[in-house]
């Protein structure tokens, strides 16, 4: 608290931090709010309500200092609310698709907005999910949505424009449509979406080159996405080279158990490299595990994997390598159950455990036996002593 006599501190007004361009920050929260319990509340509108804040970095500078002159690093710097919008539930994952939409998931609903020049979130499009979506991810080449959820495992979508009719143009309403899904349920933890083979357009409201919107049969035909599941494993998903029937589903191409639970996925390595990331068209993954590790994952081409591949089996059969190697790989990769145990199937009938009344009633016959063995022992005592 300020002293009575120490003067007024001079009026502040907001300075952006760059001129002529605006970067904002968008997070998603959730909050209580009081409803009676008398409501018949659905899953969308309970007493956990959601918001999404855009914020903007700004510096907070005097009158008398303003002299055209960019902020310094002396200044104080702080958030500021630009817009909010609330919804009717918790939003759980935040993207951004690169035609310059904000992709939020509230609830079981995937919802899209749009950013004006004054900071206002529009919202262009929505879609309703039959679960929640935990994890979200959005190709910056395709513009293809990864939406996982911890009962159906991941799907794609794409934002996709419908033309104005009568004029030709592309610019019209934008909605969701649904490219791929797993045919595997799955408790997904997080997805991370992999570039693909071939970049196209980004923005679905333009109308040359290969747009999202216009040839969705086009653009995720090689789009994979990698995904870490509840149960401890690593999977990446990829549409089928050539499918059978009009299903649009993802197979799983390659797996891998992991040993512990993980939490989250990013494009990334543990080397001080970072062509891995940005030269490449398959970046390695980073995935960080509810026991505090990290575990990189770097994708091998089909020459490496041979190799790998007959010197592991070289090594299972000598003698001196054998122990190495411990489980089988094939198995351990294996992306269902195992048929049979690790060890093989056990042989003849499993020993069943007799009921509790059995066992009282042997333990007591073995208490009967040890009475009358000892009275028979004290009489044969006798007799040698007479």
């Amino acid at each position: 608290m300020a002293s009575p006599s120490a003067s007024p501190s001079k009026p502040t007004k907001r300075t952006p931090s760059q001129k002529g361009t605006s970067s904002f920050i968008a997070v998603g929260t959730s909050y209580e709010w009081p409803v009676p319990a008398t409501n018949n509340l659905t899953d969308d509108r309970g007493r956990c309500m959601g918001r999404v804040l855009l914020l903007q970095l700004e510096a907070e500078r005097t009158y008398g200092d303003d002299d055209g002159s960019a902020p310094s690093t002396a200044d104080r710097w702080r958030f500021h609310a630009v817009s909010e919008v609330k919804l009717p539930a918790p939003v759980l994952a935040l993207g951004t698709h690169p035609s310059g939409y904000l992709v939020a998931s509230a609830g079981s609903r995937l919802l899209a907005y749009q950013i004006t020049h004054f900071g206002v979130l529009r919202r262009v499009a929505s879609v309703r999910c039959r679960y929640p979506a935990v994890s979200l991810s959005i190709c910056g080449t395709s513009g293809v949505i990864a939406v996982g959820d911890r009962h159906e495992s991941v799907m794609l979508y794409s934002l996709k424009s419908d033309q104005c009719e009568g004029t030709g143009s592309a610019a019209g309403k934008l909605s969701f449509e649904l490219l791929r899904a797993d045919s595997r349920s799955s408790p997904v933890a997080d997805c991370q979406i992999l570039p693909p083979f071939f970049s196209n357009a980004t923005d679905p409201t333009q109308q040359s080159g290969a747009s999202v919107g216009e040839k969705t049969g086009d653009a995720p035909v090689r789009q994979a996405v990698a995904q870490i599941d509840m149960r401890g494993r690593f999977s990446v998903l990829e549409p089928p080279s050539r499918p059978i029937g009009p299903e649009m589903n993802l197979t799983t191409v390659a797996s891998f158990n992991m040993g512990e639970v993980g939490l989250r996925i990013s494009a990334g390595s543990l080397t001080p490299t970072s062509s891995s990331i940005h030269g490449h068209g398959r970046a390695g993954l980073v995935i960080g595990t509810l026991l505090g590790g990290l575990i990189a994952i770097k994708p091998l081409s089909d020459t490496q994997y041979g190799l790998l591949r007959a010197l592991e089996r070289a090594l299972a059969r000598h003698t001196l390598t054998a122990p190495l190697l411990g489980n089988r790989h094939a198995e351990y990769r294996h992306p269902g159950l195992l048929p049979c145990p690790p060890h093989g199937a056990p042989e003849g009938s499993l020993p069943v455990p007799p009921p509790e009344e059995d066992m009282e009633e042997a333990a007591m016959s073995g208490d009967e036996r040890g009475e009358e063995g000892e009275e028979e022992g004290e009489g044969d005592e006798e007799e040698e002593e007479g």
